[in-house]
């Protein structure tokens, strides 16, 4: 079972398990399984960290979806999505960066919370934490919205 089908399974249950078989429809899945992810996060931010990998996997395939939908195969971009795949490309990459920046401070904390802090050290570990994870929930939600209207598109 791939990652995304066990985040698919583990953490939304049923409710994205749907099947798809067009270009369209593989884009479809990683997108509704990044859109269910997101609901879980806005009532819980700190499910996050516990499936940040699986996330940054989703986006990656839905990276590759995107891309065989708008690259032709002389390597053109179709002339209709141009703007929307530019768009999105750009989100992509911000979202890559924010999420090596959001694993390593994760680690960070993790380790640094083994460790006996003081109450000023352990505030600072936190709220660094909540800033890279809301800059990382932002770049989700950016990607998702961007791949959306690609899929829309079609």
């Amino acid at each position: 079972m791939s990652s995304q089908e066990q985040l698919t399974h583990s953490l939304l249950g049923t409710r994205a398990r749907a099947r798809f078989g067009s270009i369209d429809g593989r884009l479809a899945q990683p997108h509704s399984t990044l859109t269910e992810l997101l609901s879980v996060v806005e009532d819980d931010a700190r499910q996050l960290d516990a499936n940040l990998h699986e996330a940054h996997e989703l986006v990656q395939d839905i990276r590759v979806h995107v891309k065989r939908r708008v690259v032709r195969p002389d390597g053109s971009l179709d002339g209709g999505l141009r703007h929307q795949y530019q768009a999105f490309d750009k989100s992509q990459r911000a979202e890559s960066d924010a999420y090596e920046v959001y694993a390593a401070d994760l680690e960070l904390f993790r380790k640094r919370q083994r460790m006996s802090l003081g109450v000023a050290e352990a505030d600072s570990d936190r709220k660094t934490l909540v800033r890279c994870r809301r800059a990382y929930i932002s770049m989700l939600i950016r990607c998702r919205n961007r791949a959306l209207l690609i899929l829309e598109a079609g």
